[in-house]
């Protein structure tokens, strides 16, 4: 159980730091493009987030 509650727990921390690390993307993108966060296509900020920070 143990392991589990670990397991449960590092995956937890690591949602969280994607969801932080999206947050800034999005303020990022809204400052440099005088944009409100509304006007934003969520979608195609968050494929640019992944594709960004991720290798595939």
């Amino acid at each position: 159980m143990h392991i589990t509650l670990g397991n449960f727990q590092r995956l937890f921390n690591l949602l969280e730091e994607e969801c932080h690390q999206f947050n800034l993307s999005i303020s990022k993108s809204c400052a440099s493009s005088g944009s409100s966060f509304r006007d934003i296509s969520k979608p195609d900020l968050l494929l640019r987030h992944w594709t960004k920070n991720k290798q595939f």
